[in-house]
């Protein structure tokens, strides 16, 4: 069997099926997961961390993890809870978006 191989900078410029995050298994990071979970995004529970996946885009908004939460939240504090992404990553005031096409960031991030 031959491996796989990419060619140029096709790796880069494709767009995947799948976008997400890596949590860590804590009450926050299951607070989270509750929250993408009611918006029908795929929740998967790992002994020591969570998956939050999504085909193409995932929204990870700011005031609904905060009203679940009871604290206010921000990017920062979103990112260090996380211990990984896959995705292209766009942080604003509101939310953190993942897309899995480059056309699309540039297009969000103007």
């Amino acid at each position: 069997m031959t491996p796989a191989t990419q060619t140029g900078d096709d790796h880069f410029s494709t767009p995947n099926e799948y976008v997400g995050i890596f949590l860590q298994r804590s009450d926050e990071g299951e607070a989270v997961a509750r929250v993408l979970g009611d918006e029908g995004v795929e929740v998967i529970f790992g002994i020591t961390y969570i998956e939050c996946r999504a085909k193409n885009r995932l929204h990870i908004n700011f005031d609904e993890i905060s009203e679940e939460l009871g604290i206010e939240i921000d990017g920062y504090w979103l990112q260090t809870q996380m211990s990984a992404h896959y995705g292209r990553f766009i942080l604003n005031d509101e939310e953190v978006l993942l897309v899995d096409d480059p056309n699309e960031m540039v297009d969000e991030v103007g």
